[in-house]
């Protein structure tokens, strides 16, 4: 076995330490959308399901397909196009006359193609902080559940009972988790909605 000088042992004893202190490289992804998400005015299940839609692990029939877990991967909304994320909250006829509805609904004027832009819209936007966290998960929400009700048979929802339900989910948990701090503009806005 070779001998190791005290000197080289010093050498490397200094270089294991400064491996050690040195700040370690890393890439972080910044998430833009978690206020959107997790903020205190969305209802935590409608919250939730928004993070899935976000992260596209909602099991949307495009997914159960992929998975053969089902035979067709039909949108159970409209029954033309292929339901995966993208679509079934942007491009279907069904959930797009719910999505126009309540963006007229809240005064926002935005195009949006995906949850992604939609939420970046609403991060960018110059309304008030208490306007931007009122609609995104509701909305979801509400369409994830008339689908799921259409795929399993357990109902057919009109676009106007999912335009009522978001609202009413909206109007009912900003009135109990009002924050503090909102001004006399936004308090007026919220109670003429």
């Amino acid at each position: 076995m070779p001998r190791v000088e005290k000197e080289d042992q010093e050498s490397m004893a200094m270089k294991l330490l400064s491996v050690q202190n040195s700040p370690v490289e890393c890439e972080f992804y910044v998430c833009k959308w978690d206020k959107q998400v997790w903020g205190r005015l969305n209802v935590p299940k409608h919250s939730f399901i928004l993070w899935m839609a976000i992260q596209d692990k909602l099991k949307t029939k495009v997914r159960l397909f992929k998975f053969k877990v089902i035979d067709e991967e039909v949108c159970g909304l409209c029954n033309i196009h292929k339901e995966n994320v993208e679509h079934l909250f942007f491009h279907c006829s069904f959930s797009h006359v719910c999505l126009q509805v309540l963006k007229t609904w809240l005064g926002w004027n935005v195009r949006a193609e995906d949850l992604q832009s939609l939420i970046r819209w609403i991060e960018r936007s110059k309304q008030s902080q208490f306007k931007k966290k009122v609609l995104a998960a509701a909305l979801v929400y509400h369409l994830w559940r008339a689908r799921n009700d259409e795929v399993l048979k357990i109902s057919s929802s009109s676009q106007e009972v999912i335009i009522r339900r978001t609202k009413e989910a909206v109007k009912l948990r900003v009135s109990c988790a009002m924050p503090r701090k909102v001004s006399s503009e936004d308090k007026n806005w919220f109670a003429e909605l």
